[in-house]
């Protein structure tokens, strides 16, 4: 789906799910007519997310990103890893299994669910969309995701393997150490 040149400026949806809001930098989460949470985001996400958003499903490369919004500054590239990451983690996005944001590798990025214009929602009343506080996000804690992530079989798997390992670790440490104390 094509989306218009005034997208910049006006709402609208994204997989019928979320809620875009560039001219505040607002991302919502739609929860029936609530928008819950309102997060705020840095404007530089916000230009990623609308390049991705206009081009309509087609792929973005990521050398045009860099140039368009980092204006092919030296560390560019990966400040959009960096925020193709953060966008991800905003939207429970996977790489490996993308339901949002798809990696065409060696070639760039493309925004996999539709959009819809949110025009609806841009005057609607009080009572038919409220949104929750705003959240400012800043970085994103070691352990986010991570009760969503041991869904993920080869996750969970590792961190099992992982487990395993530290403990005979520490049981073969802890068997010299009463060796020593015994002798």
């Amino acid at each position: 789906m094509e989306i218009s040149a005034t997208l910049n400026a006006a709402p609208f949806l994204l997989d019928h799910r979320y809620y875009v809001n560039p001219a505040a930098n607002e991302i919502g989460f739609l929860n029936g007519t609530v928008l819950d949470p309102v997060l705020k985001v840095e404007p530089r996400l916000m230009e990623v997310l609308l390049r991705l958003a206009r081009a309509g499903g087609r792929v973005v490369k990521k050398e045009q990103l860099v140039a368009e919004i980092w204006d092919n500054y030296g560390g560019g590239e990966e400040a959009l890893l960096q925020s193709i990451s953060k966008l991800r983690k905003l939207f429970r996005d996977d790489a490996r299994n993308p339901k949002v944001i798809e990696t065409i590798p060696k070639k760039g990025y493309r925004l996999l669910p539709g959009i819809t214009k949110a025009d609806y929602l841009s005057g609607a009343p009080a009572e038919r969309l409220t949104p929750a506080t705003p959240v400012i996000i800043q970085q994103v804690g070691i352990f986010t995701g991570f009760i969503e992530r041991l869904t993920d079989w080869r996750f969970f798997l590792a961190f099992v393997a992982f487990s395993a390992i530290l403990i005979a670790v520490l049981g073969i440490v802890y068997q010299i150490v009463f060796w020593y104390a015994v002798s």
